[in-house]
This record gives C-alpha cells, sequence and structure tokens, in this order.
C-alpha cells in the first residue's frame, strides 16, 4: 500500500487495545472514514497549482 494512503489512514483511523487478544484492532466508523475522504480530497487539492481549481475540487466534494 502506497505510504501516503497508510500515513492517512493512520490519522483518520482510530486503533484500540483489544484485552483478550493483546492486540491493536482498528475501529472505523462512519466518521473516521468521512475523514478519510476529506485528508484524501485536500491532498490532491495541495497539488493543483491553480488556487481557483484547488477550490473547485474543495467545493465540489463539500469540503472547507
Amino acid at each position: 500500500m502506497n505510504e501516503r494512503i497508510k500515513r492517512l489512514i493512520d490519522e483518520a483511523v482510530k486503533f484500540r487495545l483489544d484485552p483478550d487478544s493483546n492486540s491493536y484492532e482498528a475501529q472505523v466508523s462512519p466518521e473516521d472514514l468521512e475523514v478519510f475522504a476529506e485528508l484524501m480530497i485536500r491532498e490532491c487539492a495541495d497539488l493543483v497549482v491553480d488556487d481557483d481549481n484547488a477550490f473547485d475540487i474543495l467545493k465540489h466534494f463539500g469540503v472547507k
């Protein structure tokens, strides 16, 4: 998996320690998925040189 995608997943997804297995599990909520999508959209918009086009991308997805 792409390192940037892994970084965004780490930012968006909460991990918790499972007391039975003593290992970490991901708990992905709808809110986590929304944060992940927003982070991806922002990263894409940051690559656009023209500010108007970047704004259009953010506006299209409803990201402020």
